[in-house]
């Protein structure tokens, strides 16, 4: 057994884990669901739904990190005004640090695009893994500058008066 085959397996136990887990919580309704149709008339403090309560249990264990990472983006990238007058000519209801925040996510996404292929890449030939470490980062780069430049676009598409008016 090869250690290849190792992690391999090893990720697809986790895999199946997480499907079954998943799948059991599927098929139970949530007490909160059955009852609360029937609760809504009733005068009293509302309670919070299901989704809600997720997204706050999301959101208090991401924020910190995303927040920070955010910041590290501000101070390289910098700019902060720039940004916030290209959020209001582009119309966006949103701060500087939430479009930072914005930034890191992209730049994540883009990351976990390359780095899963580039996993199973490295798997195959670990010569390859530094080069693919670098790709992965590069991609990240480039999906945080790329955040910006649809920031600017949009800023521009917004701010041009067309000459002539749309003839239907």
């Amino acid at each position: 057994m090869t250690i290849q085959g190792a992690l391999l397996g090893l990720t697809m136990a986790t895999g199946l884990i997480l499907v079954v887990a998943g799948l059991s919580r599927l098929r139970h309704t949530p007490m909160d669901n059955r009852v609360l149709p029937y609760l809504r008339d009733l005068p009293g403090p509302r309670l919070a739904s299901p989704s809600a309560r997720q997204d706050r249990v999301v959101v208090g264990v991401f924020a910190p990190l995303l927040a920070s990472l955010a910041h590290t983006v501000g101070r390289i990238m910098g700019g902060e005004e720039s940004i916030r007058s290209r959020l209001r000519r582009a119309n966006l209801d949103m701060e500087v640090a939430d479009f930072r925040i914005e930034q890191v996510v992209w730049g994540a996404v883009a990351f976990v695009c390359a780095a899963i292929p580039s996993a199973f890449i490295a798997a195959a030939s670990p010569s390859r893994t530094v080069p693919l470490l670098i790709l992965c980062l590069v991609l990240m780069v480039l999906g945080v500058m790329l955040r910006e430049n649809c920031l600017t676009s949009g800023a521009r598409r917004e701010s041009q008066v067309p000459e002539f008016p749309h003839q239907r």
